[in-house]
């Protein structure tokens, strides 16, 4: 079994907001390579829930790619729809989306891919009131079935989009690392993570999984999956769920701050020996 104590120990020391590089950002400003950067930054620069929940997803939507990159595309899109991206995009004809948007390019998500998913988000604004309500559909349609209700969440939201790459599509055997990565943030409540929404409980969440925390959940041998798919999150899942059943993702930002902030070494980490992360 997983030594929680070892876990506890990395979680208390870094799973800390002055990990995500919080600071005011203007489009005019470079972005200095910092090994803080993380996404989720800017969902602490919100107040509304309502904008919360929007900067989350295209956030996360977006996280594929370099770090550096991706910071620069979330700033750049956020600067484009003002101050209450939810109130923009709910005010704003979809013809103004797609002009706004018209240059923007995120390795091979176009502006046009983007427009149609501000769009596609919009609309989910429209007909359920807020993307919590959305996907609590999604939940209870599926009985709380996690990985039915990511399926059947990204069904609705691809409806009408001939753009599928942002929001995976629902019969898509990957980690829909994504769409997890935005529950997280959406769910949980710490230093870090927002937990805005109150009608999920966190028990259910699944952790977001990567060729990152695949190498790092190999280590662990926590999975001898060699790809980073659904089979993969849920063998990773219950085995968090072993020592923290009621927040199995717990840990997923401090252990994924491995090899990005110089005290957590991810050679030395995947060095230890097995007693020190096993009782």
């Amino acid at each position: 079994m997983l030594n929680k104590v070892f876990f506890e120990m990395i979680y208390k020391g870094y799973n800390k907001k002055k990990y995500l590089y919080t600071k005011p950002y203007s489009i005019e400003e470079s972005i200095k390579a910092d090994e803080y950067h993380d996404p989720l930054e800017f969902l602490h620069q919100y107040d509304k829930k309502e904008d919360i929940e929007v900067v989350g997803l295209i956030a996360s939507s977006l996280a594929y790619g370099r770090m550096k990159q991706i910071i620069k595309s979330v700033r750049k899109l956020l600067y484009e729809i003002e101050d209450s991206p939810s109130e923009f995009l709910k005010n704003s004809t979809d013809k103004i989306i797609m002009a706004k948007n018209r240059t923007f390019k995120h390795r091979f998500t176009s502006g046009n891919d983007i427009g149609e998913f501000f769009i596609n988000i919009k609309s989910m604004l429209m007909h359920y009131g807020s993307l919590e309500n959305c996907f609590m559909d999604s939940y209870e349609k599926k009985h709380g079935c996690m990985e039915n209700a990511l399926r059947d969440f990204s069904l609705k939201f691809n409806k009408d989009s001939q753009c599928r790459f942002l929001i995976p599509s629902p019969s898509s055997q990957g980690a829909f690392k994504r769409l997890n990565l935005f529950l997280r943030w959406m769910v949980r409540k710490d230093e870090v993570d927002i937990g805005c929404w109150t009608c999920i409980p966190k028990s259910e969440l699944l952790v977001p999984v990567d060729t990152h925390m695949l190498r790092i959940s190999q280590k662990l041998k926590i999975t001898s999956i060699c790809q980073p798919n659904f089979k993969a999150v849920k063998a990773i899942t219950n085995k968090f769920r072993e020592i923290s059943p009621e927040d199995p993702v717990k840990y997923d930002f401090s252990l994924t701050r491995l090899g990005i902030i110089k005290e957590l070494d991810l050679k030395n980490f995947l060095a230890l020996d097995d007693k020190e992360i096993y009782v």
